[in-house]
């Protein structure tokens, strides 16, 4: 857990104990290696989308609820 706070096992609705929980787009063609950056990013607080290139990347939403990448 970070000295914020913020970690995996206090998310809720898009916030973690209380602070917004920032969004991170991750891109790699190796799905291997986008589970285990998921995993990290999450375990640390983030909201995690994946792409495996860089049209797919593109295609992803870039607002949820107000916030953008």
């Amino acid at each position: 857990m970070r000295p914020d706070g913020v970690g995996k096992h206090a998310r809720v609705n898009g916030q973690t104990n209380g602070v917004t929980r920032l969004r991170v787009l991750v891109v790699d063609d190796e799905e291997s290696i986008l589970e285990f950056v998921q995993m990290g990013l999450e375990y640390e607080g983030f909201e995690v989308e994946l792409a495996q290139d860089g049209p797919s990347a593109r295609s992803q939403p870039t607002t949820d609820v107000g916030r953008t990448w």
